[in-house]
């Protein structure tokens, strides 16, 4: 179900929110806050936030393997690329489990 706010999708304006946080006030600084915070949200909430994390990844690699980059994204979906092959079949390709 897709849920359409004013503005676009809830996931569209999360994406949007979250590009916004990372780019204002230096990125460094930024991004160390939300791994402040991140890592001491409840461990099932961790759990699905790796789980996007490894589906973003998924999704780069298939960019690179499609050819669907220039250099703007390009360190990206290469190390995206890198870190699917070498887990092979270890990489996850569902949800991780909630507990």
């Amino acid at each position: 179900m897709k849920i359409t706010l004013e503005g676009g999708t809830k996931a569209g304006r999360f994406a949007s929110d979250v590009v916004g946080f990372l780019r204002s006030c230096g990125y460094e600084k930024q991004l160390k806050e939300l791994l402040e915070e991140v890592k001491f949200e409840h461990r099932t909430n961790q759990q699905a936030i790796a789980g996007a994390v490894f589906q973003l990844i998924k999704q780069w690699s298939n960019d690179f393997d499609n050819n669907n980059f220039d250099a703007r994204n390009e360190a990206t979906v290469t190390l995206s690329a890198r870190i699917v092959d070498a887990l092979g079949d270890d990489f996850p390709t569902g949800r991780l489990p909630l507990i």
